[in-house]
Formats: structure tokens, sequence, C-alpha cells
């Protein structure tokens, strides 16, 4: 009984992976690409001013080369599922910060022969870029400034 229960969550969950993902693709032929970075918003019909989000960058420069799907995880949260980020590719998300308190950590799984990569802890509140390098498994954070108006 508990095996059948299993394999319909896993099904339910499969699903929604579906969705977002189906979602995302639906965004990113309506996204505008420059030096090949498709730009999606994980913050679709919220209100939301640029101090309240982060936007995430993640460069899949994995050798042997292969796709991955990258997710977001908390300790606060289930599982979000950010989208797929093919070999050689950039893509860039906008995360809602408010949803992650305490930090987020990213996921990357399929890559090299189907494992799991996951990034050191991300601890920021807003107006910030967070960078992730596959290949030599580095995050960068960097704070964006307000600008002056006046």
């Amino acid at each position: 009984m508990r095996s059948k229960a299993q394999g319909l969550t896993g099904l339910a969950l499969a699903f929604v992976a579906l969705a977002i993902v189906t979602d995302a693709q639906a965004q990113e032929t309506e996204a505008k690409t420059t030096d090949e970075v498709v730009a999606i918003d994980a913050t679709k019909g919220r209100d939301l001013d640029e101090t309240q989000t982060v936007r995430v960058r993640i460069r899949n420069d994995l050798v042997p080369a292969g796709s991955v799907i990258v997710s977001v995880i908390s300790l606060t949260r289930p599982e979000y599922v950010l989208g797929a980020v093919s070999s050689n590719e950039v893509r860039e998300w906008e995360i809602d910060t408010r949803l992650y308190a305490g930090g987020f950590r990213l996921v990357a799984r399929g890559g090299r022969r189907g494992g799991t990569q996951v990034s050191r802890a991300i601890n920021v509140l807003g107006r910030a870029k967070v960078k992730w390098d596959l290949g030599i498994d580095l995050v960068r954070v960097e704070r964006v400034e307000v600008e002056d108006e006046g």
C-alpha cells in the first residue's frame, strides 16, 4: 500500500514539474535573448519591487556536456523547479526572496551522468545577482547598489 501511495505522489510531482517547465518554455519563446541568456521570471503574477528579488544566473559548462534541471531548495519551503539549462547555455531567473527566509540553495540534476550538484547556501535579502558556474561549482553573489536619484 505504501509503495502505491509513493508512486502516486511521484506521478503528481512529475505532472507539477511538467506544468512548470511548460510555463517556462512558453516564457522562453516570448523572452528576448541577449548574449544567449534567456531570462525567465519565476515571480510571474506577483507584485514585487526590485528590493524583494534576486537574479540567479546559471552557466552550464559541465564536462562531459549534458543538460540539467535547476531547482531552488530551502528549509522553509518545498523544492521549486526553475527549469532546464542545456549544455553550454546560460539561463537567468528572478526569485522572490520573501519566500526563502534564512536563505536557499540551488540544485542542478542530470549533469555528470545523472548526478546532482548542490550549491553552497545563499543568504541574500534582495537586490543581488547570484551567478553559479556548474563546471567549476562556483557561486558568486554580487550586491546591486541603488542608484541615487537626486
